[in-house]
Parts: structure tokens; sequence; C-alpha cells
């Protein structure tokens, strides 16, 4: 599908950046906001879980991840308390 060919060029390009971000979005539906503000403290995998908190427009959910996902997160670099970090390896 075209979605794959896009996500498989994101990954090319940006590898490190955008694409692990974006991987996350089509896996989880959760807002962009949402996904930037990850922290590796809101995934639990164990339960397969990650935790979103309350904000001033939404309340706090919990959702499951995909095992594809998970495996995924596993593999992505722990350099920071966030699990998603710009091209420079800073929090968004």
């Amino acid at each position: 599908s075209q979605l794959i060919q896009i996500l498989a060029g994101l990954e090319l390009f940006s590898k490190n950046g955008c694409y692990p971000v974006i991987y996350f979005l089509l896996h989880t539906g959760c807002k962009i906001g949402e996904a930037l503000k990850v922290k590796w403290v809101d995934i639990n995998f164990d339960d397969g879980t990650v935790f979103f908190p309350a904000t001033s427009s939404a309340n706090g959910r919990i959702i499951n991840l995909s095992p594809k996902l998970l495996e995924y997160l596993k593999q992505h670099p722990k350099i920071s308390e966030h699990v998603f970090l710009n091209e420079q390896a800073e929090p968004w």
C-alpha cells in the first residue's frame, strides 16, 4: 500500500527523528502532542501498555500496544527520559 511505501521512505529519510513518532502514531492513533510527551516510565513493557496523563482538554488513559510496536520500542534507543527525540537528540 502507499502508506507502507511512505513509511519506508520516512524511515530512510529520518530513522531517528520523525520516523519513530509517525510509527508510534500509526500504531496507537494517539494525538501528536501526546506522542511527543511520552516518557519511558509511561510505557509498561510487561503489560504492553502506554499511559497518557490527563491534560486540561483530555482525561488520562491507558492503551494497549501491539506486539510489533512493543518490539520496535524495545529496540529504540533510550538516551533520554523522553521516548521520542528530534534530529538533535532533544525532546520535541
